[in-house]
C-alpha cells in the first residue's frame, strides 16, 4: 500500500510543507480577488463616465489578457507543485537521516547523505529561483 512505499519522513515533510502552502495560498487568493474585483469595477465605472469608447476599448482587451494570464498560471502552478515536491524530497530525506543517525553513522554513510540532501535542496533551489525569476 501507499503507507509501505513511501517513506515516513516524506509523508510527515509534505503534510507539513502542503498545509502551510494551502494556507498561504488561500489567504493570497482571498485578498487579491476581492482587491482586483474592486478595482477592476471601479475602473470600468471610471471609464464609462469619462467615455463610452475607452470603457468598450477596455473590454475588448480583457479576453486577450485573460489568455495571457490564464497560460502565466498554468505555468506558475506546475512550477510551484515541483517546488512543493523537491521541498518535501529534501525534507523527507533529513527527517529519515535524523531518525536513524546512529544507523548513519555506523556505516559511515553521512557524506552519502549529504550528497543526497545536497541533491534535493540544489533542485528546489533552481525551482525556486525560476519562479523567482518570472514573477
Amino acid at each position: 500500500g501507499f503507507f509501505d512505499t513511501t517513506p515516513s519522513g516524506e509523508i510527515a515533510s509534505r503534510l507539513t510543507a502542503d498545509c502551510a502552502e494551502m494556507a498561504n495560498d488561500l489567504t493570497w487568493v482571498f485578498r487579491f480577488t476581492i482587491e482586483a474585483v474592486v478595482r477592476l469595477g471601479s475602473i470600468l465605472l471610471y471609464m464609462f463616465v469619462r467615455s463610452w469608447r475607452l470603457g468598450l476599448l477596455a473590454i475588448a482587451i480583457v479576453p486577450a489578457t485573460a489568455l495571457i494570464n490564464r497560460s502565466y498560471a498554468r505555468f506558475m502552478h506546475r512550477n510551484q507543485q515541483q517546488v512543493q515536491a523537491a521541498l518535501a524530497d529534501a525534507n523527507a530525506i533529513a527527517i529519515e537521516v535524523i531518525g536513524a543517525i546512529r544507523t548513519v553513522c555506523s556505516f559511515a554513510g553521512e557524506r552519502r547523505e549529504q550528497a543526497r540532501y545536497q541533491a534535493k535542496v540544489e533542485k528546489f533551489y533552481s525551482l525556486i529561483v525560476r519562479q523567482t525569476a518570472v514573477q
